[in-house]
């Protein structure tokens, strides 16, 4: 055993000691990135890597944790090329679980109830993109087939982590190899804005793992909030404010993408870390924002000024109120999401249940604006999937999240493992912040984004799973906690 490992094993018992290799391997990964290396040094410290190990389920689990967020170093995001070396980084770890669990005999597969509307999800998806072939011609299959392959893969994940979390063990380290890319990426974004701010306002507005800044923003506030969790399940501890340091890492990269939707998707994070840890400090955090509101002056330089960019002019005193045209009043941006809103919501009420199919939102937002509007989607996933899939889909995108942070809100309350119940509530508290980023931006289509809301939720399915059986072994089944 290395100096390293025998050093993990001391001070962090409940850790795998080889995550010492995987923290390389994303420092690895964030000076290859940062350095533009470009795909092959990517693809070939990927293939090295998992040719060593394996013999190592886990490791490969872990070696997929750190690689997921930086895949925009192979092609953009959606593109064939990153959701390839993916797909094979994916389905090699299952391979060699495969190989893993047979060899020791014991079960391969596993199911949880999320399980269900994850496969009829995936599969509406699917039904969509066909529907779509049918109606405007086989070439449209094949043109979109990469982004559904994209759109799929995350999925995947859900369950090959609900599949090859074996032990506590295995769950913390894999959030541990999480917290760590975080913390790099927090790092990252920092030292970009520093590099770059003063030319001008866009041009400071970071993008680290991400092509956009809504989409790093969206990434922060849906897993920074692990941190967070340690810190209120650990008061008072190193461990706790340990957490902060990280966590306030992260704060600073959601400022420095200048993202009002991530700034208002961390406020609805932070209500909701603060209700399901305790209702007092929810409403305390609630107090603390109506004063901050009250007076902008208490907010960082940065965020109110991105705040206060939103309007650019003042309504004239000729009209009542009510009968203000609040788009004429705020910046190009913020009246165009405005716009884009109102056009997916008239796509939605002419193409209710199916949809346009998948993919196909860009041509008909052009037509529903009159020609005013290029985006390539609706700056909203729920309105997204309405527009392109139909309104089952959106619902059954609302239930996803609804049942991922519920799941994590019942293990929270009923694990005795504090470091458990510590990622329980952050996951909790960031299955809301990605939500809420969801309102304002659209970044559930982005693997480098959601990779880790799937296996995160795969995570605490399996977790859930391993609380049953111990109740169960202790006497005390809670059945309630596997619904």
């Amino acid at each position: 055993m290395t100096a390293a490992a025998q050093v993990i094993r001391r001070v962090l018992p409940e850790i795998d000691e080889r995550i010492w290799i995987i923290a390389l391997v994303v420092g690895g990964f964030a000076a290859l990135f940062m350095k533009e290396a470009g795909a092959l040094p990517v693809i070939a410290a990927c293939a090295g890597f998992l040719f060593l190990a394996r013999q190592s389920p886990t490791m490969s689990l872990y070696f997929l944790a750190a690689f997921v967020p930086f895949t925009r170093m192979i092609s953009e995001p959606g593109e064939f090329p990153s959701v390839v070396v993916t797909g094979a980084v994916a389905f090699w770890t299952f391979i060699v679980y495969l190989v893993k669990q047979k060899s020791l005999e014991k079960p391969l597969f596993g199911w949880t109830p999320m399980g269900w509307p994850v496969l009829a999800f995936a599969a509406m998806s699917v039904f969509s993109l066909l529907r779509a072939g049918r109606v405007y011609g086989g070439w449209y299959i094949f043109e979109h087939f990469p982004q559904m392959i994209g759109w799929l893969m995350p999925m995947v994940l859900f369950f090959l982590t609900f599949w090859m979390i074996q032990d506590r063990k295995t769950a913390k380290t894999l959030v541990a190899v999480m917290l760590g890319v975080v913390t790099i990426v927090a790092l990252m974004a920092m030292w970009e804005y520093m590099d770059q701010v003063g030319d001008s306002f866009d041009s400071s507005r970071v993008l680290a793992i991400s092509d956009e800044p809504n989409r790093l923003g969206a990434f922060f506030v849906s897993y920074m909030f692990l941190f967070l969790g340690f810190f209120l399940c650990f008061p008072g501890s190193p461990l706790g404010w340990g957490a902060m340091v990280p966590f306030l890492f992260a704060l600073r990269g959601v400022m420095v993408t200048f993202s009002r939707g991530g700034y208002m998707a961390f406020a609805a994070a932070v209500l909701a870390a603060a209700w399901f840890r305790n209702k007092a400090l929810f409403f305390a955090a609630v107090v603390l924002g109506i004063v901050v509101l009250s007076n902008p002056v208490l907010l960082p330089g940065g965020i109110r000024y991105r705040m206060e960019m939103t309007l650019v002019k003042s309504p004239g005193q000729s009209a009542a109120p009510w009968n203000w045209d609040l788009t004429r009043l705020m910046e190009a941006s913020a009246s165009n999401r405005f716009d884009i809103w109102d056009s997916s919501v008239r796509i939605i009420q002419d193409h209710t249940i199916w949809g346009v199919g998948f993919g196909a939102f860009p041509g008909y937002l052009m037509d529903y604006s009159n020609g005013r509007q290029e985006f390539d989607n609706a700056h909203n996933a729920f309105l997204m999937a309405a527009a392109e899939m139909g309104i089952p889909s959106a619902v059954l995108l609302f239930l996803l999240f609804w049942m991922a942070g519920d799941q994590a809100a019942g293990l929270y309350r009923r694990t005795k493992d504090r470091s458990i119940r510590a990622i329980a509530l952050g996951c909790a508290a960031g299955v809301v912040g990605l939500a809420a980023a969801n309102l304002f931006s659209y970044c559930f289509g982005y693997q480098e984004i959601t990779c880790y809301f799937w296996m995160l939720a795969g995570l605490i399915a399996k977790m859930i799973v391993l609380e049953k059986k111990v109740s169960e072994l202790a006497g005390s089944p809670v059945s309630e906690l596997a619904r």
